[in-house]
C-alpha cells in the first residue's frame, strides 16, 4: 500500500526551515529544507510500493500519525466532507449570539444594523430566554455566548443578570461554558470590568476605525449626542483599567480611507501603553453590507472597500507593524482544532436579536431577517424553514472550494455571503491569498520557535 502527502499539507518556507501545516488535522511541525527533502524521498519510494520503509518507519510513522502523509487510495475530500457533516450536527455543543437591543451610543457610517427599534430584551424575556438555551443544552456538552448589539453595555442589567442564571444552569448541568462580548468600550470603565467578569464574562473585543482623529470622526455620535467628540481617548482609558480584569482583544477595520492612518492609530496605542492590555489585535477588511441594497452586499465600493485580495496583499505589513510596537498577535480560530468557519451552519448556533427572534446569522441583525421562531416559541425550531436553509448548504457544491487545500478550515467561509454572492462564488479569507506570508507569524508562535 503507497503513501503521498496529504492534499491538505501545506509547505509554508520560513527562514531556513519548512513548516508542514495540515489543514484538516490542525497538526504543524518545522523542519529543515533538507529534513523536507528526505521525507519526500522516503514518502515516493514508500508509495512507489519499494517495499518496507525499515529504518524510516519511526519517520513515517509520525507523518501519517499527524495528517501529514495518506494512504495513496484514501479519498482525503470524503473525510473533509464528513468532518463537516458530524461537526453541524453535533448538539452538544451550542454556540449563541445574543443582541439585547440595537442601541447604540455611536453611529458609524459602515454599521449595517438598523437602529430605528426601541426594542429591547427586558427582565419580562429572561426566563424565556433562559427556557430557550437550556433546551438546546446536553449534559456535559458547551455553551459559548457572545454578547453582541448595537452596544451591548446599554442592556448591562440585562446581560449580567442573565449570565449569572446562566452559570447557575451550566454548573448545574456539567456544561462548560465562555462568555465574550463585542463592544465600543466607552462604557466599559474598571467597575464595569469587575461587574462583567464576576458574571463570567471573560473577554471583550474592541474595534477601531483608524488614528484618534479618523475613530473620532467615523465612531459619531448618536443622536441623542453621547458619546462626545473625544470617545478614542476615553477607550484607550478604558481599555487600560479593564485590562486588569478581562482578556482584550483589538480589532482594527480597515478601509481605503484609513489605512495610511492606521501606522498613527499603533503609535497612539503605544503611547498608552496598552501592549500588556490586549491579549491580541488583528486587522479586518470593512465590508459592504447593507440589506436596503441587496444588490451591492458583499461587493467592494471603489475608493472605500478592499477587495479580499487586495487586503491581503496589505496584511502582513500591518501584522509586522503592530508587532513592532509590542502588540501580540492574534492566531486565528483556523488553528483551532476543530474550527468550522462559521457557527450558522452548525446544529445549535444561533442569533437571539433585540424583539427575542431566532435567526441563524448577526448579519441579519436590524434587516429583519425572515426568522418565525422565537424564544417565547420555539417548539417548531427544527421545521423553520429559514433557519434549516443554512445546514442544506453544501461546502464542496463549489469547485473552487472542493479543490482547495483551505477547504477543511473555511468550508467555504462565511454562508450568508454565499448564500448573496450566487453567481459571484464564495467570498474567500484573507489567508487564501496570504498564507505563505502570515502563517510562519502564527506557526512560530504556536511551536515556541525563535522568529
Amino acid at each position: 500500500m503507497g503513501i503521498r502527502l496529504s492534499r491538505y499539507t501545506l509547505e509554508i518556507p520560513d527562514g531556513n526551515g519548512v513548516y508542514l501545516f495540515n489543514t484538516y488535522r490542525g497538526t504543524s511541525v518545522l523542519l529543515s529544507v533538507e529534513q523536507l527533502q528526505l521525507i519526500k524521498q522516503i514518502v515516493g519510494r514508500t508509495g512507489s510500493d519499494a517495499g518496507d520503509p525499515g529504518p524510516w518507519s519511526a519517520v513515517i510513522g509520525f507523518l501519517a500519525e499527524n495528517g501529514f502523509v495518506v494512504p495513496a487510495e484514501i479519498d482525503e475530500l470524503a473525510l473533509a466532507i464528513a468532518k463537516y457533516d458530524r461537526t453541524i450536527a453535533d448538539t452538544a455543543a451550542v454556540s449563541l449570539v445574543i443582541a439585547p437591543s440595537l442601541r447604540c451610543n455611536m453611529n458609524c457610517y459602515y454599521c449595517y444594523e438598523g437602529k430605528d427599534s426601541d426594542s429591547a430584551l427586558g427582565a419580562h424575556d429572561l426566563e424565556s430566554l433562559l427556557a430557550f438555551i437550556t433546551s438546546r443544552l446536553t449534559e456535559g456538552g458547551s455553551l459559548g455566548i457572545t454578547w453582541f448589539g448595537g452596544e451591548p453595555l446599554l442592556s448591562k442589567s440585562f446581560i449580567v443578570a442573565a449570565a449569572n442564571r446562566l452559570r447557575e444552569i451550566c454548573h448545574r448541568m456539567g456544561v462548560t461554558f465562555a462568555f465574550r462580548m463585542v463592544s465600543n468600550f466607552y462604557l466599559l470603565d474598571e467597575k464595569t470590568a469587575e461587574e462583567l467578569a464576576a458574571c463570567g464574562i471573560t473577554s471583550v473585543q474592541v474595534t477601531f476605525d483608524g488614528s484618534r482623529d479618523e475613530h473620532d470622526r467615523v465612531r459619531r455620535a448618536s443622536q441623542d449626542g453621547q458619546p462626545p467628540a473625544d470617545s478614542f481617548d476615553r477607550i484607550l482609558a478604558n481599555i487600560a483599567a479593564a485590562g486588569k480584569h478581562l482578556r482584550i482583544l483589538a480589532r482594527v477595520n480597515v478601509s481605503q480611507l484609513n489605512i495610511d492612518r492606521v501606522p498613527t492609530l499603533l503609535a497612539q496605542l503605544d503611547a498608552a501603553g496598552l501592549q500588556d492590555c490586549l491579549s491580541g489585535l488583528y486587522f479586518y477588511p470593512v465590508f459592504n453590507y447593507k440589506a436596503s441594497d441587496s444588490a451591492a452586499n458583499y461587493l467592494p465600493r471603489a475608493n472605500l472597500h478592499f477587495s479580499m485580495e487586495d487586503f491581503a496583499r496589505r496584511e502582513r505589513a500591518l501584522i509586522d507593524l503592530a508587532r513592532a510596537h509590542g502588540f501580540p498577535p492574534f492566531t486565528p480560530l483556523i488553528f483551532e482544532v476543530g474550527y468550522l468557519g462559521c457557527y450558522a451552519s452548525v446544529a445549535n448556533g444561533f442569533v437571539i436579536d433585540h424583539r427575542g427572534t431566532i435567526l441563524k446569522c448577526d448579519h441579519e441583525l436590524g434587516a429583519g431577517g425572515s426568522g418565525r421562531t422565537s424564544i417565547r416559541d420555539f417548539s417548531r425550531i427544527d421545521d423553520d424553514p429559514d433557519l434549516s436553509k443554512w445546514g442544506a448548504q453544501r461546502p464542496e457544491s463549489n469547485p473552487s472550494c472542493r479543490d482547495c487545500p483551505f477547504l477543511p478550515l473555511c468550508y467555504a467561509h462565511c454562508p450568508h455571503s454565499n448564500l448573496v454572492l450566487t453567481e459571484q462564488g464564495p467570498r474567500c479569507p484573507s489567508y487564501k491569498y496570504n498564507w505563505r506570508d502570515v502563517f510562519p507569524i502564527y506557526l512560530r508562535e504556536r511551536l515556541g520557535a525563535e522568529g
